[in-house]
């Protein structure tokens, strides 16, 4: 039996490849309908029932210490602002108190109807909701003092988008609040467990949303960490629009 021929070699690598194509083809595309669209399959109630155990309520907890913390060096009784993926509003309702003006959209109309509710039932019909997406147009230029989107960019792959979204409608001077899931034990960690609930997590450093901040034209001020452990699940992030 003679060596194999040239041509049938580079058939058989040929197909080797093709092969390979077709099983990373069927990988991508079970993963697209192993994971959710941002906006799907949320259960507010649920949701609720976990920040009720033990571990949700730390955690959230520890999330809330560092929000308002970086909140109260920045919000004013005379600020308009707008909450990005206002959940269940756990923070909508209270800074509703605390603005002139109050805007809470989330992707998510199961969320949106359930913070609804609670609005009404506090008194709070002045505050407006509505359904968006990030990244997307969220509303006119420079119309509000501050927006805050806190669990919101954990599942939003264009994270530049996102915050471009972010700071295109604040004025001049403007200020914004929010957490990414670190990329720490713990971050990776909870990424994991995000798997088995069908939600893809994207982890970023401190000095990548520093950088990124500097990209778009937002100015890093202050920042936290928020977790069980001392590098944190969450970084929490404040800046601000420059005035010029």
């Amino acid at each position: 039996m003679g060596p194999p021929d040239a041509g049938d070699i580079s058939r058989n690598v040929a197909r080797g490849i093709s092969a390979m194509v077709g099983e990373l083809a069927a990988l991508k595309d079970a993963r697209q309908l192993w994971f959710l669209p941002n906006y799907a399959g949320w259960k507010p109630r649920l949701y609720e029932r976990f920040f009720g155990t033990l571990l949700g309520a730390a955690l959230r907890t520890r999330e809330e210490v560092s929000i308002y913390g970086l909140l109260d060096d920045v919000l004013k009784l005379s600020h308009s602002v707008l909450e990005v993926g206002c959940g269940t509003g756990n923070y909508t309702v209270p800074l509703a108190h605390c603005c002139a003006r109050m805007v809470a959209v989330d992707a998510s109309p199961e969320m949106l109807r359930y913070t609804r509710g609670r609005l009404d039932r506090e008194g709070l019909r002045r505050v407006e909701s509505r359904l968006e997406r990030l990244p997307g147009r969220l509303g006119p230029a420079r119309s509000f003092d501050g927006t805050l989107a806190v669990g919101v960019l954990n599942y939003v792959q264009d994270l530049e988008g996102a915050l471009r979204s972010l700071t295109s409608i604040l004025r001049p001077g403007g200020w914004t609040v929010f957490n990414v899931p670190a990329r720490t034990a713990e971050g990776r960690i909870y990424a994991l467990a995000e798997i088995a609930n069908r939600r893809r997590i994207y982890l970023y450093s401190l000095p990548e949303i520093v950088k990124l901040g500097q990209k778009i034209g937002l100015r890093v001020e202050a920042t936290a960490t928020a977790g069980l452990s001392p590098g944190g699940i969450t970084v929490v992030v404040s800046a601000r629009k420059p005035h010029s």
